[in-house]
């Protein structure tokens, strides 16, 4: 106990006197490390007394047990701070300070951790850093929110998040790019602008552009071809042809054979829409009739598919989200039949995380 008592009085031993200053940064992080170095020292201490009265509930030897992986994890074990048995201490608390992040044992990662970083805490534990994390940041200050990655309607700034593997985004403007065409949307990376669309960055706010899909003249569609940006290849199977299109920014893609992926009149298709045998491009609804093909699967492409799936109640109440390839094999997602509704011939899977976080705690 006298032990214990001396150990507590050195780590308190290098705190300032009252009114000196104490936002100094080097010196909170000096102090912090001090402070995790004695109650290391402290619970060592501890550890090794076989009559512990101080701390009844606290045993390292059951402790212990904590640090190994269970054989069935729960949600309990993913959302709990490792006993400090586990060694999980914050080197030079840069897990905390530089990513408002706590450490967390390797086998702990879940849907809360949007990055799990190594080389940060100690042992074999992990950073835990949730970009979404209620903290007071640039990103925030100048309206924007701070996530793993930005999304389509979505644009990143440089104003900077708790942690710099974070991403501060910020919802896009339209300036005119919905009225030039109805299937047309503003999205904050080009590379959104997938096959069949063209971009103007002139119809949104920068640094947003316009992705407008390429729409074919009668003498194209007549001939079994579609139009296409210059921005991608024809699809295999087609020759690039110049002309055909409403715009000069596409061109015409005609068959080479009649044995590739045509419309057949079995449903009615617009000037931008394509015949692929594959899955239709990003962007594109997909149905199972409109084109055909003698020897293979054909798929009719309509463009416009920003959102494929309408998100459903019971989906959203568990925090999920849609996804048209299922929820994954790490088992951090399940599925919630019903959840979401396809609006084409392709299934719609709503996923919600296994564990759902709910702590609002604000951290500053």
């Amino acid at each position: 106990m006298l032990r214990l008592l001396l150990l507590l009085l050195l780590a308190l031993r290098g705190q300032p006197a009252a009114g000196g200053a104490t936002n100094d940064e080097e010196y909170v992080t000096k102090l912090r490390e001090q402070f995790e170095y004695f109650k290391q020292l402290i619970l060592h201490d501890l550890a090794t007394k076989g009559d512990i009265v101080d701390f009844a509930d606290y045993d390292l030897r059951t402790s212990s047990l904590e640090c190994e992986e269970p054989a069935e994890i729960t949600c309990n074990d993913l959302e709990r701070i490792p006993d400090a048995s586990c060694g999980c201490g914050d080197t030079g608390n840069l897990c905390d300070i530089e990513h408002k992040g706590n450490c967390k044992l390797s086998w702990q990662r879940s849907t809360h951790c949007d990055f799990f970083l190594n080389n940060t805490c100690h042992a074999n534990c992990m950073c835990c850093i949730s970009c979404s994390k209620n903290v007071d940041t640039p990103c925030k200050a100048n309206g924007g929110v701070c996530e793993k990655t930005c999304g389509q309607f979505q644009y990143r700034s440089n104003h900077t998040c708790h942690s710099s593997l974070c991403s501060c985004c910020h919802s896009v403007e339209d300036k005119g790019c919905w009225k030039r065409n109805g299937l047309s949307r503003c999205v904050g990376n080009p590379a959104y602008c997938s096959r069949g669309y063209y971009q103007d960055d002139s119809l949104c706010e920068s640094p947003s552009t316009c992705c407008i899909p390429c729409m074919a003249l009668e003498s194209c569609t007549q001939a079994g071809g579609y139009c296409e940006s210059y921005a991608h290849d024809c699809l295999p199977g087609y020759y690039e042809t110049q002309g055909g299109c409403e715009t000069g920014n596409c061109r015409c893609c005609k068959p080479k054979t009649n044995r590739v992926c045509l419309r057949d009149g079995s449903a009615v298709m617009g000037k931008a829409d394509i015949c692929s045998p594959r899955f239709c491009p990003r962007n594109f609804f997909q149905y199972d009739i409109g084109c055909s093909s003698p020897n293979k699967t054909c798929y009719s492409c309509a463009a416009g598919g920003w959102q494929k799936c309408d998100i459903g109640d019971s989906c959203m109440a568990k925090g999920g989200f849609c996804s048209k390839s299922h929820c994954g094999s790490s088992g951090m997602y399940l599925e919630e039949p019903g959840g979401c509704t396809t609006k084409d011939d392709r299934p719609c899977f709503c996923c919600y995380p296994k564990c759902k976080f709910y702590n609002e705690e604000h951290h500053f």
